[in-house]
């Protein structure tokens, strides 16, 4: 009789374990697919690109990769961004940021008029391909954008916490000399900063191609560092508001 009321109350007790363990997992969902949230192609567990992705969503600078055929939308945090996404990414952002780039509403910029502002403000040009825009996107190529961006907006931007050296970067010697100036000018706000290696390395990894969730952590670090507070747009996601600008 003691034996079974033991078994019994042990496997209460795992049962319990086990409900919260699967509760805590989920206590601060990044992108889970039981929440009505707008994208939904990610585990319960905080990414570390979740932030800036859902901030950048709710200000109507990134979108959506794709829907699925379940009518799930889809960000797809690791699919390779491409040069005319993410200059559309940019484009949104300017127009977040008080410049007139094509059309009234922020939703209705279509990527050709993005890389139509971005020719005409110089933060894009051709590529032997013409635009290229069709291209998947290079770590160095973002930090030529992000430079020039930066410097079109006009924002001053924060350098107050320090950084390694750039030229402590293990592979800055591998940076192509037309990327050179901007890598500096971005490691040195923190908007692109070097990726860890083992035994504390730091490499920038310039030819490496860029994922959708390190373009929007990327562009997030530019609105952090320039401290410009962005709209959100009456997201509504139930128990799970989006973040607000004092968070960061």
């Amino acid at each position: 009789m003691k034996k079974a009321l033991l078994r019994f109350t042990s496997g209460i007790i795992s049962l319990i374990l086990i409900v919260s363990i699967s509760v805590n997992a989920c206590a601060m969902p990044a992108f889970v697919d039981d929440v009505d949230y707008p994208i939904t192609d990610c585990d319960c567990i905080p990414a570390w690109y979740a932030r800036a992705v859902y901030y950048l969503w709710y200000a109507h600078v990134v979108d959506e990769s794709r829907v699925d055929e379940e009518g799930r939308t889809l960000y797809e945090p690791a699919r390779a961004i491409t040069r005319g996404q993410f200059l559309s990414f940019l484009g949104h952002l300017a127009e977040q940021c008080g410049k007139e780039v094509e059309q009234e509403s922020v939703w209705e910029l279509s990527v050709k008029d993005c890389l139509k502002w971005a020719v005409k403000n110089h933060i894009a040009y051709g590529k032997g391909n013409g635009l290229g825009e069709n291209d998947t996107l290079t770590r160095q190529e973002m930090a030529v954008f992000l430079k020039r961006f930066a410097e079109y907006i006009g924002f001053p931007l924060d350098d107050s916490n320090t950084l390694c050296d750039y030229e402590q970067l293990m592979d800055s010697d591998k940076v192509a000399p037309w990327a050179e100036e901007s890598l500096q000018y971005v490691h040195r706000y923190r908007i692109m900063v070097g990726e860890e290696h083992e035994y504390g390395s730091f490499f920038m990894n310039p030819r490496k191609t860029v994922t959708r969730a390190e373009a929007a952590q990327a562009i997030f670090n530019y609105v952090e560092s320039s401290h410009f507070d962005l709209p959100f747009y009456g997201a509504d996601v139930g128990e799970f508001p989006p973040p607000s600008s004092e968070d960061f």
